[in-house]
């Protein structure tokens, strides 16, 4: 059993509802893409996590992660996690931890939909 988990820009999780976001999802290019920084910001975060690029392009890049337990891919509107087994919690943690700023948010569609933050 796969798990999956999605970032976005927090204004996407202030302007949908978790039921909205995921027809959202089925056409991405209605999700409000990340600036040059955002992207850049993640996807040194992900390298500094251990994920190493296995695509490039200037449309997307694809990451895996310690033995492919996990893989990540960053297109210009969305950051899409998924994983299997002892990956879930990886890929969990991954986000939360990304999206404890002021500019990403964290759908986990197994929870129910957005993360809210820890005070």
């Amino acid at each position: 059993m796969s798990y999956e988990v999605i970032l976005v820009r927090k204004e996407v999780k202030e302007n949908q509802t978790a039921e909205d976001f995921g027809e959202l999802l089925e056409n991405e290019e209605r999700i409000l893409p990340f600036t040059q920084e955002q992207r850049a910001h993640l996807k040194n975060a992900m390298q500094a996590r251990g994920y190493k690029i296995v695509l490039d392009t200037p449309e997307e890049t694809e990451f895996e992660y310690e033995e492919e337990t996990a893989s990540a891919l960053l297109t210009r509107h969305a950051l899409y996690l998924e994983a299997s087994g002892d990956g879930a919690f990886e890929i969990s943690l991954a986000a939360s931890e990304l999206a404890d700023t002021d500019e990403f948010a964290k759908y986990d569609p197994q929870n129910g939909g957005w993360e809210e933050a820890q005070e």
